[in-house]
């Protein structure tokens, strides 16, 4: 006779589908970990390279805002409030066109400019004065202005990035100058020159070989010893 342990068979099998299932339970539970994961990094991610634009955003628009001010302050040397506001009004439009938005402000620095003030016992409304340390107006005395650009870049998704640049406008008085001037400066004398003093020009220099300086030139444009403004030798 043949016999059958069907009650330990029956058991066994339902041992293995409990095993089955709580191996399923477990790669599943494995699988949305995973998943979870992947689009938490791709969340990170993406808010990482908004977070870099609306930076790059930012600064291009901080860069805007001072080469703004640096046109202004070729045609006005005392730039009103209302021409800063008008200023700082101005929004790059290739980057608002890409979902960019600013709000920017220019306008002087107070709170350093009371430090500044309260260093040389100076009244409120007195600017202070410094000696140039270097460059090419070093040793002379300029009249300090402190200013602060300001800009809150928003990108259309709501990610914010704020900037600040500080930085001084140094005003230098002509009368520390022998010649100041706008325009071409010409020295031509029928015999050899020496000029004692400090001369700059927005141009050019023209100087003769037979025209000595004794202190220091500056200009926006050239010094030419070889040729006049009109392109005849300087022999």
């Amino acid at each position: 006779m043949k016999f059958e342990r069907v009650g330990n068979k029956r058991n066994e099998q339902g041992a293995a589908l409990a095993i089955t299932i709580v191996v399923v339970a477990i790669l599943s539970v494995i699988a949305l970990t995973a998943l979870a994961f992947s689009s938490s990094e791709a969340r990170i991610a993406g808010s990482d390279l908004q977070r870099m634009q609306t930076f790059y955003a930012t600064a291009a628009s901080i860069e805007k805002l001072t080469n703004n001010f640096s046109n202004l302050f070729r045609k006005k040397m005392r730039p009103t409030t209302a021409d800063l506001n008008s200023i700082a009004a101005i929004q790059p439009s290739e980057l608002v066109s890409e979902g960019f938005s600013f709000t920017q402000s220019l306008a002087e620095d107070s709170a350093k400019l009371q430090e500044l003030q309260s260093m040389q016992g100076l009244p409120g409304n007195v600017y202070p004065r410094v000696n140039i340390p270097e460059g090419p107006f070093a040793g002379l005395y300029a009249t300090i202005v402190p200013y602060k650009i300001s800009s809150v870049g928003t990108y259309r998704t709501g990610t914010q990035v704020k900037l600040e640049r500080e930085f001084n406008n140094y005003l230098v008085p002509i009368f520390q100058f022998g010649i100041f001037s706008n325009e071409d400066v010409e020295f031509s004398p029928g015999i050899q020159m020496t000029f004692n003093g400090r001369i700059h020009s927005n141009q050019n220099i023209f100087a003769l070989s037979n025209v000595k300086f004794l202190s220091r030139l500056t200009m926006g444009g050239e010094l030419v010893r070889e040729a006049t403004p009109t392109g005849s030798s300087n022999n």
